[in-house]
Order: structure tokens, then sequence, then C-alpha cells
């Protein structure tokens, strides 16, 4: 992980003992004003995380899930106008101190496809967890990279979209669409329409 982070909420690995851990963890002001950058939001009004930690596979493996919750603010891609977000994701990570545990199927899949030179395929996280640094793992960093996934890429507000082949009217409420289609042709008349006067 990374060395400076903007929310740090370290656990240390020797304080995770074979019975199951819950806490909920929450970023102080200071923390969400940093976060805000990062994550490409304006505001952020709510965040927390509820997570249970646990052992498993005879207690080499750390395994951490829970669910996040927030309330942000982003700016619409369209409008450029604030627009508020809610956010649950549930999320699952392992870990693992690489010195002392390498899981049977990680290393079995990295000697089969040593030995036949091909590319190692993408293993599932239990089967190849993220390593324990310094004997720690941040929680803080951990669920920041969760939200940040869970975000919306392309956020805008209710009602509001693009519509396609047409850029000089982008914009589109869907009060406009519901109007008469042929509404337009009343206006749609040329010179050689209209009846010759008498």
């Amino acid at each position: 992980m990374k060395t400076h982070v903007e929310w740090s909420h370290v656990i240390e690995a020797d304080e995770i003992g074979q019975d199951p851990m819950s806490m909920t963890i929450t970023p102080d002001e200071h923390q969400k004003m940093a976060l805000k950058d990062r994550l490409g939001v304006t505001d952020i009004l709510r965040l927390d995380a509820k997570i249970n930690i646990t052992r498993e596979q005879g207690g080499y493996i750390v395994r951490i899930s829970g669910t996040i919750h927030a309330d942000v603010f982003q700016d619409c891609v369209i409008t450029l106008e604030p627009v508020k977000k809610k956010v649950r994701e549930e999320f699952e990570s392992f870990f693992a101190d690489r010195t002392q545990a390498v899981t049977f199927v990680a290393a079995s899949k990295r000697l089969k496809y040593k030995n036949n030179d091909d590319e190692l395929p993408i293993m599932d996280e239990k089967d190849d967890p993220e390593p324990i640094e310094n004997g720690s793992i941040d929680l803080g960093e951990l669920i920041t990279q969760h939200l940040s996934l869970a975000l919306d890429p392309y956020p805008h507000g209710e009602g509001v979209f693009y519509e396609n082949g047409d850029e000089g009217e982008s914009l589109r409420q869907p009060s406009e669409l519901r109007k008469n289609p042929f509404a337009a042709l009343q206006y749609w008349q040329t010179d050689t329409d209209q009846e010759p006067s008498e």
C-alpha cells in the first residue's frame, strides 16, 4: 500500500487472533478533506465502514470483509452541478504474511506455469492474498480503495442525460421528450410552401 495515505487506520497483524473481530471506522473531518481530492468528489457528507476480521486456513490468511456506507457530492458530467450520491458497497479482501505462508493453490499454479513457461493466470484474491506490509494492515486505505471503485465514474443528475448525435443540444429533460414529436413541423414552412397571394 501507499506510504502516505489520506485516511489511515492501522491494525497490527499480531492483534488479530483466532476469534473474529468487528469494528466500525470513519475518517475525521481533516481526513475527509484530503479524501475529496483523491476521490474526485466535491464533498463527503458521510463515510463509514462496518468491518469483520477473521483468520482462515489455519490462521495464515486474514480475511477482511464488511460494508461501506457513503454519502458524497459529485459534479454532474453534463451540467457540472453537484449531485448527491449514496454508496453502499460490500467488500472482501485477503491478506497474508508472504514470509510465513503462501497458499497451496498459489504455489502450485506458480510452479506449474513456471515449468511450462506460460503466463500466470489471474487468481482469486483468496488464493493469492495481498501481502501484510510491516506487520500491519491499513484499514483506512483499504476502504478508500474499495470506495474509489464503487463511485459512479459518470455521475449525472436525475433525468439528465446525453442525446447521441446531437452535439448542439446534448442536454435533454424528459418533459421535452414527451412533447408531440410533430410539434416542430408547424414552424417548418418555406416560401414555396405558401399559397400565392391573390
